[in-house]
């Protein structure tokens, strides 16, 4: 399982954010655990807010 990172102000699509905060580099992790890091790492340098999404079910299981 994978977890991606999307930012809070947009529709997550099934993909994982991919930008300049992320040094447009898909913004996804193996483990949550990596993916929280991850989302704290991207808040430090984009403060707009980021969601974490399971991509398997699509579904939010965290949020910052």
């Amino acid at each position: 399982m994978r977890y991606h990172l999307f930012k809070k102000s947009r529709v997550y699509s099934g993909r994982p954010y991919c930008g300049p905060t992320s040094d447009n580099e898909p913004a996804e992790a193996d483990t949550l655990e990596e993916a929280i890091t991850l989302q704290q790492e991207m808040k430090y340098r984009n403060p707009v807010g980021w969601d974490i999404f399971d991509s398997e079910t699509q579904e939010k299981v965290n949020e910052i």
